[in-house]
Formats: C-alpha cells, structure tokens, sequence
C-alpha cells in the first residue's frame, strides 16, 4: 500500500491497478482517492458481470471527455479466480500490450476484488507492473490510531485504552466507522468514555461468537446454550453462527499449534492475519481445549453442517446440540 501512497503523492500512476483484500473499507476508500487523483471528471464504474475485455479496449482507445484523463475502475469481476480463465486471459494480453506501448493511453483501470487467485495469469500480469496492492486487515495499534483520528476529527475525544475496547466490536472497518457516527452523534464534542461504548455500540456476530466458544471451553453449558439463544433472537441465521464456530475454532487451534512452537503472540498474528487482541484471545481459549478437542470440534462443525444441508437436522437444532456436546464435561 505504501506504493501506492507514493504513486497518488507524486501523480505517477500505474496503466492497470489491482485493489484486493478482506478490508473492503480501505479498498472503497482508495478508489474514492485514486479516482479524485486520476481522473475526477471522467470516471467509469462496472460492476461484476457487466465487465468484458472489450470495455477495457474501448477505455483505452477512446479519448478521455472532459479530463485529460480517463479511469475505469472494475469492481468484482471474478476475473482473478477460477471459472473465467478465457477472459483473464484475454485481459492479460490486452494489459502486456499497453504496459509495452511506447506511447501510454490517456486511461487508466483498477480492478477491485475481495479474493484473488495469486496463480493466475491476470494476477501475475499487473503484480509485474507494480500494480497489486493488497488490502489487509490493519493492526489492533493500526486501527486504535485510526479511531483516535476518526473521533478527533469530528470533535470528540477518547483515550488509548477507550479506544482499544472499541476497536474490538466489530469485525470490519466498515462496521466500525458505523458503530464512531453513532458515539460522535450521542456525544457532539465531548469526551467519549467506556459506559459510552458499552451503552451504544453493538458487538459483531464474530465477538460473540468467541464469547460462546469461551463458554464451550469453560463448561459452562447454560451459558453457552443461552448466548446461542441470544443470536437467535437478534435473527442470526445458523448457519452462519456454525461457520463463524468452525472459524473460530480453526483459529484456537492454529493459534495453539504456532504458540507451541514457540512463536510469540505478535509472530502469531503476522502468520496468520489477524488481530492482537483475536491472537491474544485464540491463545487464552487454547488453554481451556486440548489439541484433540478442538480437532474433533472442527470436525464436528463441518459434520453438523453436512446433517442440515441433507435435512437430517433442523439448522437451529443442529448447531445447539453441537453447542452442548462440547460445553459439557
């Protein structure tokens, strides 16, 4: 990402750019950035099918109206994994030849994707042009410097620690930008404290989920049961709960597994892509599963799935006996 700062600084863009990445904020606001940088006047946006290698040529062909010049940003075109080779392929082509031009077009395109597949050809194409940029998931400290900041702007205030607890509500950026206008809203100008974070901001679906795997790993069944209930209530679908769980617990165990060769807690996180504070929780749960448990759990999950998936169970009583298989004794 550092180059990419460096090419919107000094105005030195790239033919063809691919955004990707789990952090969809980052993603949207780097497009927002590029796209007043480049080309505010001429912009071009195409989402998912509507994309061919045609529109890509006709981009670059057609000169810009209205701006010196033109960008064409492609959002979710399943371009860089499996099941359009054909067309990637005929992209790349397209791309090679312009990265090869001795006089560059007057265009310019960014192709926004969640996932990507690094073995691709397209992939390989525009990593070589200096192009790919990835969107991670920012540091527990990355994120605190980003809610201070946030906060600040609009007039509130919050300490380190304050904000440390909020960044721990929810599982993305853009829920977190969310969960900030409403204390910004509740607080105008004033200081926002832990009873203001605890009082307006909803926790994730995922951060309850590791309250409820926590209540699994201490035994504690009633609660457990009750936490699962409590999603049901606010209309989580099973389903979903069942593969945050699977998730989670492939966590714990991942976590558990590097911890016993010795990585450090801030080693763990980089190998994994994750946050401190979900490193530094998978490890605190490691410690009430042993390695078989989990194991078993994980298996247990995607067993589960398969019995709801050919009606052998019903999905809200399929993932609670699963829930009180493994909070008991």
């Amino acid at each position: 990402m550092k180059n990419l700062k460096n090419d919107l600084k000094n105005e030195n863009y790239k033919r063809a750019y691919l955004f990707y990445g789990e952090e969809d904020y980052l993603r949207s606001l780097y497009e927002k950035r590029a796209s007043e940088k480049i080309a505010p006047a001429d912009l071009d946006v195409s989402d998912g099918g509507q994309y061919t290698t045609e529109l890509l040529t006709r981009a670059y062909s057609t000169p810009p109206f209205m701006s010196p010049m033109r960008l064409v940003i492609c959002k979710d075109t399943g371009l860089f994994a499996a099941g359009k080779k054909d067309e990637a392929d005929k992209t790349a082509e397209l791309l090679s030849s312009v990265f090869a031009a001795r006089e560059a077009p007057p265009a310019f395109v960014i192709f926004s994707e969640k996932k990507v597949d690094k073995r691709g050809r397209l992939f390989k194409t525009i990593e070589k042009s200096g192009g790919a940029v990835e969107f991670k998931t920012p540091t527990e400290k990355e994120l605190v410097d980003w809610a201070v900041g946030m906060m600040e702007k609009d007039g509130c205030s919050v300490s380190r620690a304050d904000a440390a607890l909020f960044v721990r509500y929810a599982a993305d950026m853009n829920s977190l930008e969310l969960e900030a206008k409403k204390l910004i809203a509740y607080k105008q100008s004033g200081v926002i404290t832990t009873a203001d974070i605890e009082l307006l901001c909803v926790k994730s679906a995922d951060v309850k989920v590791f309250g409820l795997i926590s209540a699994m790993g201490g035994f504690d069944r009633a609660r457990a049961v009750g936490m699962y209930r409590g999603l049901l209530a606010e209309k989580e679908p099973p389903l979903r709960i069942l593969s945050l769980m699977e998730r989670q617990f492939g966590m714990i165990l991942s976590a558990k597994e590097l911890s016993g060769q010795k990585m450090s807690a801030a080693a763990i996180s980089a190998e994994l892509g994750l946050r401190g504070f979900i490193v530094d929780e998978a490890l605190r749960q490691g410690g009430l599963y042993s390695r078989e448990r989990l194991t078993a759990a994980c298996a247990e999950c995607l067993n589960t799935d398969y019995r709801i998936k050919t009606g052998l169970v019903s999905e809200a009583l399929g993932v609670e006996l699963l829930i009180i298989r493994y909070s008991g004794a």
